[in-house]
């Protein structure tokens, strides 16, 4: 199993709600970055922070037939907004 973890430092789909709607009004969006890497290894799994489309590929190809559990952290820029299909 491996788990992917979107990181932004933030809220991101609320606090663009908030940019767009309540004139820039946030509200509890902003969070201390957190390394999920070394909390992944804590609990005793496989932990990788990937801040490239190039780095995200080579972890999930390293992670394509997994022994144990391990954890991909995406890092991605709060500033973007989060494309939603329905």
């Amino acid at each position: 199993m491996v788990i992917l973890v979107l990181n932004n430092d933030v809220l991101g789909r609320i606090k663009h709600v908030q940019r767009d709607f309540y004139q820039e009004k946030y509200i509890s969006t902003d969070f201390s970055h957190v390394d999920f890497s070394p909390v992944a290894k804590g609990f005793g799994t496989r932990g990788s922070t990937a801040r490239t489309l190039e780095e995200l590929k080579n972890f999930l190809e390293m992670e394509k037939y997994p022994k144990d559990p391990s954890v991909i952290e995406i890092i991605s820029d709060p500033r973007e907004s989060p494309i939603l299909r329905f």
